[in-house]
């Protein structure tokens, strides 16, 4: 009964108070659904520029292995990781969660080190093995940047069957990348290294 009491002669504030409540928790129930409407989208996006990204990679790493294989007769050499079309704007990214925004975010950064690994090959030791790096890095990005459409598509529930006859030849150029520097690690494939004469038979 007191508290009965209390409520009727505090009938204002009550009612101020709870008004006030019911309007918080509205406000924030409507903000939550904005932002996990804004997150599907922003993934949708990036999704959709990460689907379009891989297509390049693998466009030209094709391009320049059918180029290289054939002697110049078909393909075109290519020997430059492209950009991601969000990079234009990466407001869409920053929509994204913790997580994913950094594995867009270092994605964007490993290419730009690859990019920049390729353009010192090809000045200050030759063209032809700075294709040979492209193919490899090219390639290894591919991996990582495949790993994370799939990754978002399956929070927003699409198909990420895309691809799927690139996985095991972008493997086989990450390990045919990996050989090609195990052997420029050798003494005698150093640039202006002194050859070690032969042994004697």
């Amino acid at each position: 009964m007191e508290i009965l009491q209390w409520l009727g002669a505090h009938e204002g504030i009550v009612g101020t108070l709870l008004g006030a409540a019911l309007g918080f928790v509205a406000a924030y129930t409507n903000q939550w659904l904005q932002r996990r409407r804004q997150l599907r989208i922003a993934m949708m996006r990036v999704a959709t520029d990460l689907r379009h990204w891989l297509g390049s990679v693998a466009s030209n790493i094709g391009d320049t292995v059918t180029f290289v294989e054939s002697d110049g007769a078909t393909g075109s050499m290519r020997a430059d990781i492209p950009s991601l079309r969000f990079e234009a704007t990466l407001d869409v990214v920053c929509l994204l969660d913790d997580a994913t925004a950094r594995r867009i975010f270092d994605l964007i950064h490993e290419k730009d080190d690859a990019n920049a690994a390729i353009d010192a090959t090809s000045e200050y030791v030759s063209y032809e093995e700075a294709v040979d790096v492209f193919r490899g890095e090219a390639a290894r990005l591919f991996l990582t940047g495949f790993a994370a459409y799939k990754d978002v598509c399956g929070r927003i529930d699409w198909s990420s069957d895309a691809f799927p006859h690139s996985t095991a030849s972008m493997q086989l150029e990450v390990a045919r990348l990996g050989e090609f520097r195990r052997k420029q690690e050798e003494p005698n494939n150093w640039p202006f290294a002194e050859r070690q004469p032969e042994p004697e038979k």
